[in-house]
């Protein structure tokens, strides 16, 4: 029944591994080269092509013009992160800055085979060609910078190849070929040579001074040497406590100054570099051996310290070597390893563990198993150890599934003894249920749930009563004080520790079972059930409430801790997570190093110094919570891949070094791919991002999806994070700007132009409108001005023209009153007659010169006759004489008609009325294509220089200036008058 377990000769260093062959997209199993360049990419070289890994994808690299040969290339990573490529027609350079690919060097002649790679040293590369030419490259400028031939012997063969020491002292490095030392002084170029009496292996060459180097000779196994190039002394240093194997299938890489790693019999060692040693051995998450069962060719370390491992023939296998704290109890076989009960006994060295199905386990605290107990009764249950309890005299108390009784083993682990298990009187179904739960311990008694029982043990002496519950289906409970609270039925039910009476029900639903309680330092319940976590005070009033909404992995909670921070920890299916007081939470999971990501029921415990334990389906994961805080990583976040409206975009610098985009409108649709590249593999990384502007708070992205918007014009910040948890308060990586420019309709100078020629339209319309306004006014004012004007030009009218005919009246009238005959006075009452009647004509005429907008010279004239045939009517005494040379119809407009017959007019009635003549002759005539009228008199005349003039000389020069015409007045006294009208 009791049996121990191997151990191991040192103590453990566990690593999670990855091993990546043709499956996951590797070009072959055969690998000729590997290196990593600055942004940790791999490039991997096979014998018929080039590869690079970003630690998700495999993407292949075709030749092209800057590398014509693709066929087993050697890299060599420089120290400014680009990679350089050496293959049979000279160097390219992959510059990490540019994202391209460029000729370093061209060959003068082919190159059978690569030059080997001796290494780098003050920025020149130094290459050892196949007929023994050492050349020094630039490896900026390209330039060869120093060659000798001859200085190191030919080669021919891929079997047959010179092998160069994977570091350089001081300028100096050592070249292996056959069994020969060749000691090179890369400054002057110089060769030392020793021949040593055996096979030396390939795989372990490394220089420890300027003037030493350790090797191994093929057939001696467990043991190196160091050759000393002073006095070519060579001295042996020996391995102890690891498998004896010759050294030609083992290796050694340097891990640091002050170790080395080792591999042998397909195990890892980790060596102390002083005393050549072994200090550890490098394990998986399981405990057992790293390599497995696959040969060897190479080791690379890439720029995080993690370790690649390269096959002969299955591909690589990746070691992470910045893993949590994370340790692992367990037996090589997963099928043992069902775990329902953990109790760890630190103070004796002890983890025990009881299994489902596979009895006790034993570890000590270096995760060794020293003790398997298959089962502790004689039947099938007996495997089944879901509760442990260390009773005072450190003995334990085990609990047996659906057994009636308790076993006690001994402190040695030696001796069982069974216990009964008293019945208290309202139970009715005896025995222990599947789910174990500790509830309490003191120095009396103890208390352990088991489902719907409750096992209550009184310590002194030892005595064990089974309690009632429930049965309803209930898998957890917690004590808090003097109160046990438990979930059945939808409902919180609270009662007594000492008969577990029910005291009161508080309703509590859409848990979908609970299995699991903690109570923090404040009295706080946590209650983990299968829709998340609840928190409540110890009433049972929900505080807050947590699910899958909330970023909670999985909503299933198996068990749950509180740390010394008050942090909740809890295991579920999907591993184990920490609840940050902010909510932020960070998740452990299987490639953490947890036994897997599914745990059990209330397997969950807290050591005496602090370090966790939860148990699940494949063992026990145990750390100390502090520890897990405390790794911090410096990640750097690449963008690696932006396409606009579903087309890549290409600048002319690496993705991830553009700092800005800038875009059209209709440039909006943007995607981005980014990776995070850091200690662990890019998938181990929880990622966040946030566009500004857009996004109020980080998204998580699940899987390193590609991200989409589709972006109105504006100004936009994406910003980008990554770390081992999601952080609500995360400060970005990596940033990028964005600008999506608008329309030119929508452009700020184009509003402001087009808001200027609105405002300039405003004010010109209303400039418009009151200037209509104004013009309005205006001509308002200009017709009431026009219509005063048309009264005086009509009182003129009627003074020039009907008061002729009046003053006729009136002459007539005072010559009838004189008149005594009667056939006088009929003649000039017919006379008084007529010139009435010819007022009535003038009226007419003066309407008549409204009728039409032009008139002609001869139309004019007729008024003029009509008007002189009138007078000769009235005055018979007077001789009147017209006379027209002008002979012509030029258009006068009418205002300018009815001026000139007005002024004619005018001019005859002064002549009537003030002169007295005795003729009055009119001529019309047509002098320098201009119209010209001459009104004589041989009247009395005036004077001009005393006449002051009335209104008829008034109306005179009134209407040649309101017409244009020229206007003179020529009289003298005794003489006559003679008036001249020019129509110009």
């Amino acid at each position: 029944m009791l049996s121990l377990s191997d151990t191991h000769a040192q103590p453990l260093k566990r690593f999670n591994a990855f091993r990546y062959n043709v499956n996951e997209g590797l070009l072959q199993s055969t690998i000729y080269d590997l290196a990593f360049d600055g942004n940790n990419y791999c490039w991997i070289s096979f014998p018929n092509g080039v590869q690079k890994f970003d630690g998700r994808k495999f993407y292949s690299v075709p030749m092209q013009e800057h590398l014509p040969d693709d066929k087993f290339v050697l890299f060599f990573p420089c120290h400014n992160g680009d990679m350089l490529m050496t293959h049979s027609k000279g160097i390219s350079r992959y510059a990490i800055q540019q994202d391209k690919i460029t000729t370093l060097y061209t060959f003068s002649n082919l190159q059978k085979i690569p030059p080997r790679i001796i290494g780098e040293a003050d920025s020149i590369l130094y290459l050892y060609q196949e007929d023994g030419t050492l050349s020094g490259i630039h490896v900026v400028t390209g330039k060869l910078i120093t060659e000798r031939r001859g200085v190191l012997p030919e080669y021919t063969g891929r079997m047959s190849v010179p092998i160069a020491a994977k570091n350089i002292f001081d300028h100096h490095t050592v070249v292996l070929f056959k069994n020969d030392l060749f000691r090179l002084n890369l400054k002057k170029l110089t060769v030392e040579k020793v021949s040593l009496p055996e096979t030396v292996s390939w795989f372990m060459l490394e220089m420890v001074s300027a003037n030493e180097v350790l090797f191994a000779y093929t057939f001696k196994p467990a043991s190196f040497e160091i050759l000393d190039f002073r006095d070519q002394s060579v001295r042996s240093t020996y391995l102890k406590n690891i498998p004896s194997q010759l050294p030609n299938v083992s290796m050694l890489h340097r891990k640091n100054p002050h170790a080395f790693l080792y591999t042998v019999s397909n195990r890892l060692f980790e060596l102390n570099a002083e005393a050549f040693q072994p200090e550890y051995e490098w394990v998986n998450f399981q405990n057992q051996p790293i390599i497995g069962n696959r040969g060897l060719r190479f080791i690379r370390e890439d720029r995080f310290g993690n370790i690649m491992l390269v096959s002969m023939m299955e591909g690589l296998l990746k070691i992470i070597t910045n893993n949590y704290p994370i340790k692992y109890y367990g037996q090589p076989s997963a099928s043992g390893n069902h775990i329902l009960c953990v109790y760890p006994d630190k103070q004796r060295n002890r983890i025990l563990a009881g299994t489902s199905g596979n009895g006790l386990l034993v570890f000590d605290t270096l995760q060794r198993l020293v003790k398997h107990i298959p089962r502790i009764a004689d039947s099938e249950e007996g495997r089944f150890i879901n509760s442990i309890i260390e009773m005072s005299q450190g003995d334990y108390l085990l609990f047996s599934t659906d057994k009636k009784e308790a076993y006690r083993l001994s402190n040695d682990l030696n001796t069982l003894q069974r216990i009964p298990i008293h019945l208290s009187e309202k139970l009715v179904k005896q025995g222990s249920g599947y789910f174990g739960n500790f509830l309490y311990q003191d120095k009396h008694r103890a208390l352990i749930q088991s489902q719907g029982n409750i096992f209550k043990i009184e310590t002194n002496p030892l005595h064990i009563t089974e309690y009632f519950l429930t049965d309803f289906y209930t898998m957890s409970g917690i004590c808090v004080n003097d109160q046990f609270i438990y979930h059945a039925n939808d409902s919180l039910i609270f009662t007594d520790t000492s008969r577990f009476q029910v005291k009161r029900k508080v309703y509590f639903p859409n848990t979908g079972y609970v299995r699991c309680f903690v109570q923090d330092q404040q009295s706080n319940l946590y209650i983990g059930s299968n829709k998340g976590i609840f928190k409540t005070d110890t009433t049972g009033k929900v505080i807050w409430h947590l699910d899958k909404n909330d970023g909670l992995p999985d909503e299933c909670i198996y068990a749950m801790l509180i740390d010394s921070e008050g942090l909740l920890w809890c295991s579920s299916n999907k591993g184990i997570f920490r609840i940050d007081k902010n909510k932020s939470i960070l998740q452990l999971k299987k490639e953490n190093g947890l036994q897997e990501n599914e745990f059990n029921t209330n397997v969950a415990a807290i050591a005496t110094d602090g370090e966790f334990y939860f148990g699940g389906v494949n063992g026990i994961s145990s750390f100390y919570p502090e520890r897990i805080g405390e790794m911090r990583e410096k990640l750097r976040l690449l963008i690696t891949g932006i396409r606009i409206n579903n087309q890549p975009y290409q600048p002319d610098t690496a993705i991830w070094n553009v700092p800005r985009l800038e875009l059209n409108h209709h440039q909006n649709s943007v995607s981005f791919d980014f990776l995070a590249m850091g200690p662990n593999n890019p998938d181990q990384y929880v990622y966040q991002y946030k566009m500004e502007g857009v996004d109020d708070q980080w998204i998580q992205n699940d899987g390193i999806q590609t991200i989409r918007y589709y972006l109105a014009p504006g100004k936009y910040t994406l910003k980008l994070f990554a770390s081992r948890y999601f952080d609500k308060d995360a400060s970005q990586l990596t940033e990028l700007l964005i600008i999506i420019h608008p329309p030119i309709w929508k452009t700020w100078w184009f509003i402001l132009t087009v808001s200027g020629l609105l405002l300039g339209l405003l004010i010109f319309s209303i400039n418009r409108y009151n200037r209509q306004k104004y013009l309005g006014k205006l001509q308002q004012l200009e017709n009431e001005r026009r219509i005063q004007l048309e009264r005086e030009r009509i009182s003129r009218d009627l003074h020039d023209n009907i008061g002729a005919f009046a003053n006729a009246v009136l002459h007539k009238t005072e010559t009838l009153a004189q008149q005594e005959n009667i056939k006088d006075k009929n003649r000039l009452m017919e006379d008084i007659r007529l010139a009435s009647r010819n007022i009535i004509v003038s009226l007419r005429e003066t309407i008549w010169s409204f009728k039409k907008e032009i008139y002609t010279t001869e139309e004019c004239m007729i008024r003029i006759r009509n008007f002189i045939q009138t007078m000769m009517r009235y005055y018979p005494d007077i001789h009147f004489k017209i006379t027209d040379q002008a002979q012509g119809a030029q258009p006068i407009p009418y205002l300018h008609a009815l001026n000139m017959v007005r002024m004619v007019q005018e001019g005859v009635t002064n002549a009537i009325k003030h002169a007295h003549p005795q003729h009055v002759v009119i001529v019309s005539s047509m002098e320098n294509n201009e119209w010209i009228i001459r009104i004589t008199d041989d009247g009395s005349g005036f004077n001009k220089t005393l006449n002051t003039g009335g209104n008829g000389l008034e109306n005179l020069r009134y209407r040649a200036a309101q017409s244009g015409f020229g206007l003179s007045i020529d009289s003298k006294e005794g003489i006559g008058t003679t008036i001249t009208i020019t129509v110009k």
